[in-house]
């Protein structure tokens, strides 16, 4: 799914691609499988995400926010942008790449690296 400005997604699936040439928001989103989610702008969330395998999430010049203590993350989910937040309801396993903050809470096991400032 692409979309040369700003891209709102929410719904179920397997895998789950995005491209956005703005911001991308996700609504309560479920996969089976993994999210690869690559935008100009930021990535935020106004519902819980939950995948199935692991996940890669890249804002070239924003922030990503994918805070919401109900999310589900399985497997690495590597993240890349300027302030990054995630959480997740249970284990967390984050690779994070932030050239400003980062922020991570799991209500599990959080297992994680963090690189940048």
């Amino acid at each position: 799914m692409s979309a040369a400005g700003n891209l709102i997604v929410g719904g179920s699936a397997v895998n789950l691609t995005t491209v956005s040439g703005g911001t991308t928001s996700f609504g309560v989103t479920t996969l089976t499988g993994g999210l690869t989610t690559t935008s100009v702008g930021d990535i935020s969330q106004t519902g819980a995400i939950t995948t199935g395998a692991a996940s890669s999430i890249t804002s070239s010049t924003g922030d990503i926010d994918l805070s919401n203590s109900n999310n589900s993350w399985f497997g690495a989910t590597t993240l890349s942008g300027v302030d990054v937040a995630i959480a997740a309801a249970g284990n967390l396993n984050a690779l994070i790449a932030a050239t400003g903050d980062a922020t991570v809470v799991g209500r599990g096991q959080p297992h994680g690296r963090r690189f940048g400032r």
